[in-house]
């Protein structure tokens, strides 16, 4: 049923019939008027014109709808590389936003050891990537945002990492146990802006996923 559907909608079915039609009308006429063999001659040729008139029409209408078809496949085609690329990056924001989550909150490790897992440069390279995404190319205004916030909370994150290190009042303080209670508060606290900025990047990065590929 669809496909008699579609073929009754085709402009190239319907100029078919309709030329079908006309030269039909057009031999009837020929008939009633009892033509004789020359006059015959240039009905005929009258008629092939007309033939060829409405098909370079329909020729040429059928290859401009072709046409413009495949422009529209390529530039979705382009466009969805490009959301692919972005989406990229922002997933490797996710992946890095982890590992930190993962190395500075979840175990207790030496300094040195810490800084090994943990590449710096990396997280300030991924943050360069996220400037780096072409916004207007996103086209959804819910990616937008969440883009944009995204790109913010990766950039709060890394003086969240530097301030596990950074010298505090509790490094003063001659009472070791004091110290060593201090000290612990202050790491839980840098702990804690560490889990909410990763927290943030797990829900935007969502956001982004759910706008690039909706379910459905």
């Amino acid at each position: 049923m669809e496909t008699i559907k579609k073929w009754a909608n085709s402009p190239f079915v319907i100029g078919t019939l309709i030329v079908i039609c006309l030269i039909t009308a057009l031999i009837s006429t020929g008939l009633l008027c009892d033509l004789n063999k020359s006059e015959w001659a240039y009905w005929v040729q009258a008629l092939g014109s007309i033939g060829a008139i409405f098909g370079a029409y329909f020729l040429g209408e059928r290859q401009s709808t072709k046409a413009a078809e495949a422009a529209i496949n390529l530039r979705d085609k382009d466009r969805s590389t490009k959301l692919d690329s972005i989406f990229a990056i922002c997933t490797a924001a996710l992946n890095r936003a982890e590992l930190v989550e993962r190395i500075f909150c979840r175990t207790e490790t030496e300094r040195d050891r810490r800084f090994f897992d943990y590449d710096h440069s990396l997280l300030t390279g991924v943050a360069a990537a996220l400037d780096a995404i072409p916004l207007h190319e996103i086209g959804q205004a819910d990616a937008v945002i969440a883009t944009l916030e995204l790109k913010d909370q990766v950039r709060f994150l890394i003086p969240c990492i530097d301030a596990f290190d950074q010298p505090t009042e509790a490094d003063d303080i001659d009472v070791a146990i004091a110290r060593k209670v201090l000290r612990g508060q202050y790491l839980s606290s840098c702990r804690a802006n560490v889990y909410n900025h990763v927290l943030i990047i797990r829900d935007r990065h969502e956001t982004i996923r759910k706008n690039f590929y909706p379910e459905p």
